[in-house]
This record gives structure tokens, sequence and C-alpha cells, in this order.
């Protein structure tokens, strides 16, 4: 379990993170242009990535056939044994 002190260090490396981009952001005209690039850079790795998923997900299937179908209880095999109870 995780004690309080991982939530305030994860707390402090947040923050420093964040101070630390707003110190290193570019200020002023320049700005726009900086939020622009990062926006089509965000966008493209997204498309690239959903690519990626499209070209492995064929792979995935055939080295593992049942991984994500759900079988209903049902249906799955019972590994009980197959003795009547007595009847009083």
């Amino acid at each position: 379990m995780a004690n309080g002190w991982s939530i305030i260090i994860g707390l402090v490396v947040v923050v420093l993170a964040c101070l630390a981009a707003w110190v290193l952001s570019p200020k002023g005209e320049t700005q726009t242009y900086a939020l622009s690039a990062a926006l089509i850079v965000r966008e493209s790795l997204l498309i690239a990535l959903q690519n990626l998923a499209k070209l492995i997900d064929p792979l995935v299937r055939k080295l593992l056939p049942n991984v994500g179908h759900y079988i209903p209880r049902a249906m799955a095999p019972s590994y009980r044994s197959s003795t009547k109870r007595l009847e009083i």
C-alpha cells in the first residue's frame, strides 16, 4: 500500500514539472508558434500510434487467439464432478 509520503512526493514532482514548463515556455510572439507546433506534434503522434495499433492487431490475434473474447459463465466449461446428490 502507498503511504502518505508517496502522495506528497508525487505532488512535489508535478509542481516542479509545471514550474519548469512555465519557465522554459516561450513568451511573447513566439508563444503562438510553439503552441501550434506542440499541437501538431501531439496529433501526429496520436495518428501514428493508431496506425501502429491497426498494424499490430492482426499479429497479436494470431499469437493470442483467445485473448479479449468474453465467455459467458453459462457457456464456460464446468469442472465439477457429475455426481448426483442423495435425496432424503
